[in-house]
């Protein structure tokens, strides 16, 4: 069943009903789209991004890390999918989203939509004051302060959701 992200609500607060499967699956959108949209800005770079699925790793690694946590694990089933991302297959690769068998797999359309990534990223530089943070680290560092970015549009703060909470 597809799953889709309600940027609007990304604290649940206007559900009714709070469904803790469906949130899991949100979040995981959330950090594909995240991780796809920072790919995307540092294709440039030599900072390489990819994503391994849930599940990803065949030994049962994120199983054991998860439900059977309590298991011994060794530190190379533990390591696997960070050490596959240094592989040398993966030299270059940025953007990809790899499989329990780290096969490259195609995203789905709602990573790939553009707009959406965006957006979620625009509201995570709003909730984090990203710009603000980037004006007083160039501050400290003796940069201009003219360099600072801005939220890529405009999204709220998260001022609102802080309040909520306390």
């Amino acid at each position: 069943m597809a799953c889709e992200l309600n940027i609007d609500d990304l604290n649940a607060a206007e559900r009714k009903k709070f469904d803790g499967y469906e949130i899991y699956k949100e979040t995981k959108l959330a950090n594909a789209l995240f991780a796809k949209e920072l790919s995307e800005r540092l294709k440039d770079t030599n900072i390489t991004v990819n994503v391994a699925g849930p599940r990803a790793d065949k030994d049962g690694t994120v199983t054991e890390n998860g439900r059977r946590g309590l298991l011994p694990v060794t530190m190379d089933s533990r390591f696997r999918q960070f050490l596959h991302g240094r592989a040398e297959e993966m030299e270059g690769k940025t953007g990809d989203f790899i499989n329990r068998e780290r096969k490259e797999q195609p995203w789905n359309e709602t990573v790939l939509d553009v707009a959406k990534r965006q957006r979620l990223w625009a509201t995570s530089e709003a909730w984090t004051r990203l710009p603000t943070q980037m004006a007083l680290l160039r501050n400290e560092l003796g940069e201009p302060l003219d360099t600072a970015s801005s939220p890529s549009s405009g999204a709220k703060s998260g001022k609102s959701w802080w309040r909520l909470l306390w």
